[in-house]
This record gives structure tokens, sequence and C-alpha cells, in this order.
């Protein structure tokens, strides 16, 4: 018998979007939390949520309405995983 572990990723889409909407945050496992840290260029933090018992492959729509165009980075942190996306808000 060979024990395959499960391998948990994140995705974040769309990585372009127009001012006033949100981007989509999925993960390939169902996990206990998602941590999720917007940062501007200079890497200041700008928003952090915290979700909880996130099912796996429904997306979680985040609002980012509240920032200006711009680039952004956003780190999303879970049960074993880790993913940092650019993001650009048109």
């Amino acid at each position: 018998v060979t024990i395959v572990p499960r391998s948990n990723s994140i995705t974040i889409y769309p990585t372009i979007l127009a001012s006033g909407n949100g981007i989509n945050i999925q993960t390939s496992i169902s996990t206990d939390y998602l941590d999720i840290i917007i940062y501007d260029l200079q890497g200041k933090p700008i928003q952090t949520f915290q979700l909880r018992n996130i099912l796996a492959h429904v997306p979680v729509t985040l609002p980012l309405s509240f920032l200006p165009s711009n680039l952004y980075l956003v780190k999303a942190t879970g049960n074993d995983c880790s993913l940092t996306q650019k993001i650009v808000i048109q």
C-alpha cells in the first residue's frame, strides 16, 4: 500500500481586476484556516483577512473596493501551503 500525501495548493484570481472588484481565493483541499495579507509595493501591509474552515474548490471572494488602482502583493498562508501573488487593480 502506498500512501500519497495530499498536496494543498492555493489559487488567487483574477490577477488583473477593475477598481471596485474583488479577488477569489480557492484551495485544492479543505483547510482549517487561510490568512490573507495585502501588501503595497513598499511591503507595507494594507489589509488582513482571516478565513476559517475553507472548503476545497469553493472560491471565497475578498472585497477590494477600498483599494485604489495600483500593483499589490497578496500573501495567502494556510495549513502546509503558502502563495504570494501579484495583482493589478486598474
